[in-house]
């Protein structure tokens, strides 16, 4: 479950970057 945590956080991130 962590990896999937990851990659939330990254497209969190993305998104935010936008």
């Amino acid at each position: 479950f962590k990896v999937l945590g990851n990659q939330i956080e990254i497209h969190k991130k993305k998104l935010r970057n936008v």
